[in-house]
């Protein structure tokens, strides 16, 4: 079983890819180290701001692999809309907001905890996140405009 594990890690780095359709949020998909961090985390939101031209609301979800702990067979919770980070989206406007955004995601997210929590069942067992996926919502407004007030989301 830990072969079809390592098949399914390596099919899911390899896939990462930012996507965008007309009308559509921009995903950018990113593969998650053993070791993630919080710096981890931080490092994917910085590249994501330094492609941006305009304000954007910022929101992230995980991959995660389970294993059933009586039949030892792995599935795959792929990041979905019910299993968003943050409640609502956040706005990033300026530079400044993502020393914000940094201490909110340290206050909503200890990762083996959000593991333990999408769980479908106390049947399965965390294994492994292996993926974390951003959305950006572009807004209407030049990045670190101080001018407009934005609401949040």
């Amino acid at each position: 079983m830990i072969v079809c594990l390592e098949v399914l890690i390596i099919i899911i780095k390899y896939l990462l890819l930012f996507l965008q359709t007309d009308g559509e949020p921009l995903i950018y998909n990113f593969p998650v180290p053993e070791d993630m961090g919080l710096d981890h985390l931080m490092a994917y939101t910085h590249q994501i701001y330094r492609k941006q031209r305009k304000s954007f609301n910022i929101n992230l979800k995980f991959g995660i692999i389970l294993q059933d702990i009586e039949t030892k067979e792995y599935r795959y919770f792929y990041p979905s809309e019910v299993n968003n980070v943050l409640d609502h989206p956040f706005k990033i406007d300026r530079g400044n907001r993502l020393g914000l955004f940094r201490s909110v995601l340290r206050r909503k997210l200890e990762p083996l905890q959000y593991m333990r929590l999408q769980r479908p069942n106390s049947r399965y067992k965390a294994v492994l996140v292996c993926n974390v996926r951003f959305e950006v919502t572009l807004l209407d407004y030049t990045l670190g405009c101080t001018n407009v007030d934005l609401p949040d989301f």
